[in-house]
């Protein structure tokens, strides 16, 4: 079997092994060194991993090098780094250490990758709002949209006065 050809990633004093693709959907990420630059248990996060429904079913494995002798690590597509990542819950993580770096994994962990291997992602165009016409008109639509939840509001509120006093008959509401 051929071992693909490795690249390591620095980030945030982390080594991040992956293996490029021709594409961002085949570039693969070994997970482990992922989970572990961020602070969490490999174990937990490996069983969440494999457990998902979407994410388990871009697991790969592949043969790297190692000090100890060639490993087996879980791979994920580059593309899918993202979703994962969003499936980690900061503010379930007591450390605040900890809690950092997850958010800052999640920041920016995905696009220095994706830069690494393919250059700079286009972003889609900001809103400028330093023009006075376009931040107007951002204003304007907005302004609209409170407007309508507030009409949608009020007739909420009407409809649950209605129902109130027949919800209280049947002892459905205190």
């Amino acid at each position: 079997m051929t071992t693909p050809a490795l690249t390591t990633v620095d980030f945030h004093g982390a080594k991040l092994i992956a293996v490029r693709g021709e594409t961002p959907e085949t570039t693969l990420v070994a997970m482990k060194p992922v989970v572990e630059g961020m602070g969490l248990d490999w174990g937990g996060q490996h069983k969440k991993l494999t457990a998902h429904p979407v994410l388990a079913q871009g697991i790969s494995i592949t043969e790297i090098p190692s000090a100890g002798g060639p490993q087996w690590a879980v791979m994920l597509p580059l593309i899918r780094l993202n979703f994962w990542l969003a499936t980690v819950q900061p503010d379930r993580v007591k450390d605040p250490n900890v809690r950092a770096r997850i958010i800052e994994y999640q920041t920016e962990c995905a696009d220095v990758l994706f830069a690494h291997f393919f250059g700079k992602p286009v972003a889609a165009p900001m809103l400028q709002l330093n023009d006075p016409h376009t931040l107007r008109a951002a204003l304007l639509g907005y302004t609209e949209r409170v407007i309508e939840l507030e009409g949608e509001n009020a007739m909420l509120g009407a409809k649950v006065e209605q129902l109130a006093p027949k919800a209280a008959a049947l002892d459905l509401i205190a």
